[in-house]
């Protein structure tokens, strides 16, 4: 495995997992949002 790839890989699952945790906040807010009505 080259570098690169490994850069590229790390910034894939860097998105991924970023996109995940912003989802899962976001479920988590409107949930929060909607108990508090």
């Amino acid at each position: 495995v080259d570098p690169p790839d490994l850069l590229r890989i790390a910034v894939g699952v860097a998105i991924l997992v970023y996109v995940g945790y912003c989802l899962l906040n976001q479920k988590v807010w409107v949930r929060g949002e909607i108990g508090l009505k």
